[in-house]
């Protein structure tokens, strides 16, 4: 199955903010029943030891900040405390993240970046720095360069959590979406998502290309795969 870009409608600056929050919201939903957080939150715990009861953390291409905000709180449920931070490039979704968090009672620092264009830096370090369900909007030099300029902010941990491509996650994107959102968009975007998204392979090139070396790469539940690596 041959990788294809195209443009997604959420990345469209003509889409309104109606049709675009709807469509956050059903990619909320979607995440929330997909466990996302849960998939990652071990990684995040791991880094907590008896010592250190607070982390640094940067969520890459935010959008809602549902993630995030999610990992903050199940931090702050055993005693930890994760300092977030965001970015995005679309204002509605920082908008959108700051009332989530101001609902759950997270603070979160959130800056409008377009990190396929501008350099992460002026962000400062983090212990984690993660980006979640992003790389498949971009083309492969694109990503490249996210990654690069992820690693170099990172103290402790890179997280990249994304879709894979394949047959039975395209026949998926073509059902669960309507099941779970009336959102045109998302219904739209989830097709084209899969069709976007890189394989396992491509994934460790992209790394490799990144000069990311000893990344470790795992499939998890339901059809994503997860790209870990550390300073050394």
């Amino acid at each position: 199955m041959k990788r294809l870009l195209e443009e997604e409608m959420m990345d469209d600056p003509a889409l309104d903010d109606h049709r675009h929050r709807e469509a956050l919201g059903g990619l909320h939903r979607i995440n929330s029943i997909s466990g996302v957080e849960r998939t990652l939150w071990p990684l995040i715990q791991n880094l907590f030891d008896g010592e250190l009861s607070t982390i640094s953390l940067l969520d890459i291409a935010s959008g809602s900040g549902e993630i995030p905000i999610k990992l903050a709180q199940r931090a702050r449920s055993r005693g930890l405390h994760v300092d977030l931070a965001g970015c995005d490039f679309s204002p509605l979704a920082r908008r959108v993240a700051l009332e989530k968090c101001e609902a759950a009672d997270i603070k979160m620092r959130y800056e409008t970046i377009d990190v396929t264009q501008e350099s992460l830096a002026a962000m400062g370090s983090f212990d984690v720095v993660m980006c979640n369900l992003f790389l498949h909007h971009l083309e492969e030099e694109t990503a490249i360069h996210v990654l690069r300029e992820a690693s170099q902010i990172t103290k402790r941990l890179l997280v990249i959590n994304d879709i894979r491509r394949d047959c039975i996650n395209l026949l998926l994107a073509n059902i669960v979406p309507r099941i779970l959102t009336r959102s045109k968009v998302v219904h739209v975007d989830a097709v084209r998502s899969v069709r976007a998204a890189y394989s396992d392979r491509e994934f460790r090139s992209l790394a490799e290309k990144a000069d990311l070396h000893h990344v470790r790469v795992r499939n998890v539940f339901p059809k994503r795969m997860i790209l870990t690596w550390s300073p050394q």
